[in-house]
């Protein structure tokens, strides 16, 4: 089913949320709004805006904070694409989507913030595939990027990675791994953010900093252009 933008936007959901995410974009002005602004800039047809706004509408429903990381993930994304001089759609659309597969985790394990158990996150783990099925056949190359989003650090998953759909060519091919180590990176960026435990609340911008520095050791010299640019930022809203 093809929800239609404007049905999307009057969703609601049916169950309280979990712990916020300390903001960095301004909240008073709509992560929606923000998308759509995307959406003018690069010409995003109506095919694409329709299959997006679907999966967004299941997720959103089932835990709208995981909604709204996937969009910040996928504005800042596409922001970072334009910084690089490279196409940024693959990672607007990687971003929106790359956490589709939550839409079929359990909501009590989606919204656990503290206290995982090793039957909690094998839990989780599916989703990254779950994801790459839903898109398969739709977004193919975007599946091909946001399936990478947990293949970077450490217990990377999943353990076997599903063979390409197509041959794009050598520099394609070569960017879909590009575009997807990015997008680990700014889903990183953004999870860092959330309220997880004890202590996380009082968490800094600057504390954040370091956090992507000490995780990502071979992207120092990118994350510090972000942070200068202020694509990353260490400024929080209250």
């Amino acid at each position: 089913m093809i929800y239609s933008r404007e049905a999307f936007l009057t969703i609601r959901p049916g169950v309280a949320m979990g712990k916020p995410f300390l903001k960095y974009f301004d909240p008073a002005i709509p992560l929606e709004h923000l998308l759509e602004e995307r959406y003018v800039t690069f010409g995003v047809g109506n095919r694409v805006k329709e299959i997006v706004t679907s999966f967004l509408a299941f997720l959103r429903n089932k835990d709208p904070l995981t909604y709204e990381h996937s969009l910040r993930v996928g504005i800042v994304g596409s922001r970072i694409g334009e910084f690089l001089g490279i196409d940024p759609k693959p990672l607007l659309y990687g971003g929106l989507l790359h956490d589709i597969g939550k839409s079929q985790v359990d909501v009590h394990v989606l919204r656990k913030t503290e206290s995982f158990s090793a039957q909690d996150r094998e839990a989780i783990r599916p989703h990254v595939m779950d994801g790459y099925r839903m898109l398969r056949g739709l977004l193919d190359y975007t599946a091909g990027v946001m399936v990478l989003h947990h293949s970077f650090q450490e217990n990377a998953y999943p353990e076997i990675l599903p063979e390409p759909l197509h041959s794009y060519g050598p520099e394609s091919d070569a960017n879909i791994a590009r575009y997807g180590k990015l997008l680990a990176l700014v889903d990183y960026y953004d999870a860092s953010h959330r309220v997880n435990g004890t202590g996380s609340a009082d968490r800094t911008g600057e504390d954040i900093r370091q956090m992507m520095f000490e995780a990502h050791v071979d992207e120092r010299e990118l994350i510090a252009s972000l942070y200068e640019s202020g694509i990353f930022t260490t400024e929080l809203y209250p």
